[in-house]
């Protein structure tokens, strides 16, 4: 038999079902939202425009970056000489090493003559760390090959 104390103590106290809380009750903790606390809405707003002007800057930056070389003549020509001639971006960049290591005014250089490629190619790999100078080399075949072909 149960013990008589439970039985009371069942009695005194008989399990209800828990009624949903009200819609005070739910929004009780959320009254900070709803405040108008002097310090409160400027904060949250210098908080977003701070954000908004940090990614601005960010994009301005990157938009900088990627347009730095093609503002100028001779660069803004090759280029459209080589989105033309189809030339992915890593070659054009490769090619802009090789011209500024030459001290070529210009990498349209390279791409008007064959044996101008050649030459200056090779100065350009025997410049290079004995780690790089193949990859570069297959590159700059690679790409002497399309362009001469």
């Amino acid at each position: 038999m149960m013990p008589s104390w439970i039985l009371t103590l069942a009695l005194q106290s008989p399990r209800t079902p828990k009624t949903p809380p009200t819609n005070e009750e739910i929004f009780t903790n959320w009254q900070w939202i709803t405040d108008t606390k002097p310090l409160m809405s400027p904060m949250w707003a210098v908080i977003v425009i701070g954000g908004v002007l940090l990614i601005l800057v960010i994009v301005k930056i990157v938009e900088r970056m990627r347009n730095t070389n093609r503002k100028d003549g001779p660069m803004l020509v090759f280029h459209q000489v080589a989105k033309q001639m189809e030339l992915d971006i890593s070659t054009q960049w490769l090619l802009i090493r090789v011209s500024q290591q030459q001290n070529l005014p210009t990498p349209l250089t390279l791409l008007i003559c064959g044996s101008t490629f050649v030459h200056h190619s090779k100065a350009y790999v025997k410049s290079l760390p004995s780690h790089r100078q193949k990859q570069s080399l297959a590159q700059l075949s690679k790409t002497h090959r399309y362009l001469f072909a």
